[in-house]
């Protein structure tokens, strides 16, 4: 690729990144909101955003064996789309299944979107992956926090009579359908502006796409990492879904205001090291970033844990707000660094496809958790357990406290990579897929 494209697409994966990011600020924020005013609860909320993992997984095994045949340009841009229409439809449709049917095209559309981004940035700056990926995700996630913002004060401006009454009686239409138009505005931009290199062999060399699809053939490091990102999934579902929204209204009564500064902060405070990453993992540092990912990993999960326990406010909003700051803002950029380099060449995108969507049925397993443990009755049996007074409400922490144990587990198998790869070798290779 010509030097001035590189510059080019890295301008334009920047811009996408900035929008992007505020679009789906307003979107995170506003739609369980949006679900806990039309009176979802913490099961069937957490179902809406459990069930569309199934498509994702699907999704996920065919566009990565379809993307190294056929560019990646052409499912990003449907990506961008999907994302768009699923924004714009949300308040019509105000039913489970319909919800459900949304959620599920807006989280593939999420999935292929991430799973793209990080093979086009890493087949355009390799030498530079780290740095730049936290760089463009810095700048994404600053502008979500913009978004968090909108949906906390721009409900005023955008419809005055949505505004009163509380969280549980105000509309959040509007800046849904805000967040669809601009996710249209991104798609246009990225379809215009991306330039994009189809190699010649069309990407995976003799093997045919259901070879591809249903067989694994992966790099030996590559199915350590799947497994510990299986059970990081299933900790951060728990914790990271739907109910970190309604955990905070419920327990100590949150504004809507409130909400949306804390999700602001909360992803001010990860862009933050990613910003700096680059400059932050070299050297002898870089060297050792496997350790550092297990490090900083396991201080995420204490925080959150620690989160889910304490009573007061404030107290437990500081700790909570310091699990990306020290954790997620470092071991993210290297955890992608790693998947990269244990994907073969030819068949990146398929390999990582693969990896992500056997992971991802921990995501589903922990929404599922994460519902359960907010239950009255399992609240009811853990205060039970612990000798507690009996209250008809659910441990609003718990989901908290399960996710981050769940979370710390998943560092388990990350000490198996110095074990198997003491040298650090290269990327994956087509011979040594099955090693």
């Amino acid at each position: 690729m010509k030097q001035r494209d590189v510059r080019r697409n890295l301008t334009v994966l920047t811009w996408v990144g900035a929008l992007y990011g505020l679009a789906f600020g307003v979107y995170d924020l506003a739609l369980p909101l949006h679900l806990r005013s039309r009176g979802f609860t913490g099961m069937t909320g957490s179902l809406v955003y459990a069930v569309p993992v199934l498509v994702c997984i699907v999704v996920r095994l065919w566009v990565g064996p379809m993307s190294d045949r056929l560019g990646r340009k052409l499912f990003y841009g449907l990506a961008l789309l999907g994302s768009a229409l699923s924004s714009l439809l949300t308040p019509f449709l105000p039913w489970v299944a319909g919800q459900v049917a949304l959620r599920s095209l807006r989280d593939a559309s999420v999935a292929v979107r991430d799973t793209l981004h990080s093979i086009v940035l890493y087949e355009t700056a390799k030498r530079r992956f780290i740095g730049m990926l936290g760089r463009i995700w810095g700048v994404q996630i600053l502008s979500q926090c913009l978004g968090f913002l909108i949906v906390g004060y721009g409900l005023t401006w955008l419809l005055p009579h949505a505004a009163g009454g509380g969280v549980e009686k105000e509309g959040y239409g509007p800046v849904l359908i805000l967040s669809g138009v601009m996710l249209v505005g991104v798609t246009v931009l990225f379809s215009r502006g991306f330039k994009e290199h189809v190699p010649a062999d069309g990407g995976s060399g003799d093997s045919s796409f259901l070879s591809d699809l249903f067989h694994l053939r992966l790099d030996s490091r590559l199915y350590v990492m799947m497994l510990s990102i299986l059970i990081f999934n299933l900790g951060f579902a728990a914790c990271h879904t739907y109910i970190m929204f309604v955990f905070w209204p419920d327990k100590f009564g949150v504004s809507r205001i409130g909400m949306g500064w804390i999700m602001f902060v909360h992803r001010l405070l990860f862009a933050l090291p990613m910003l700096a990453v680059g400059r932050i993992v070299r050297g002898r540092l870089h060297r050792h970033r496997r350790l550092l990912m297990i490090v900083s990993l396991l201080l995420q999960s204490a925080t959150i844990v620690a989160a889910g326990v304490i009573r007061e406010l404030w107290l437990a909003l500081g700790i909570w707000l310091l699990h990306d700051l020290l954790g997620a803002g470092f071991w993210f950029p290297i955890r992608s660094e790693l998947l990269q380099r244990y994907c073969r060449g030819h068949a990146r995108a398929a390999d990582t496809s693969k990896a992500l969507a056997v992971a991802q049925v921990g995501l589903l397993a922990g929404m599922l958790l994460a519902g359960w443990c907010y239950m009255v009755r399992t609240g009811d049996l853990v205060r039970s357990l612990f000798g507690m007074a009996a209250e008809a409400r659910p441990v609003y922490g718990l989901a908290f406290v399960v996710g981050g144990i769940i979370m710390a587990l998943s560092a388990l198998p990350l000490l198996l990579l110095p074990v198997i790869d003491p040298e650090e070798r290269g990327e994956a290779t087509a011979s040594g897929a099955d090693a």
